[in-house]
């Protein structure tokens, strides 16, 4: 089970695990409390992630639909950063978080494909 943010001052991206289930938490600091937008992410979809972070691909973007929500999801790299966006709110990711986030990104996807 994992419950990783990768906090800012104004946005936070944060991975969560339940039994088989993987989440990517995108939050925007409003005043002294957080919006969240909650997004049950498949395999395939955490895998054309960890693409982008292992520099195989320089972008990947999707519409995503869960609890009967549209969101527009868009992943890319520059400079050695990457960008992380959900609707209108984007997180940059380090080179270090970038490396926590694969690290984590593989081992989700192993374990919500366990038997």
């Amino acid at each position: 089970m994992y419950n990783k943010p990768f906090f800012g001052k104004n946005t936070c991206l944060k991975i969560q695990t339940s039994e088989s289930d993987a989440y990517i938490h995108i939050g925007k600091k409003k005043e002294e409390e957080w919006d969240w937008t909650k997004l049950k992410m498949s395999d395939v979809e955490l895998g054309h992630i960890l693409r982008v972070l292992k520099d195989e691909t320089g972008s990947w973007s999707t519409v995503h639909e869960f609890q009967g929500n549209q969101n527009k999801i868009w992943v890319n790299k520059n400079e050695g950063t990457v960008f992380f966006k959900v609707n209108d709110v984007t997180k940059a990711l380090n080179p270090g978080e970038q490396k926590v986030l694969s690290v984590i990104l593989k081992k989700v996807i192993e374990d919500i494909n366990q038997d």
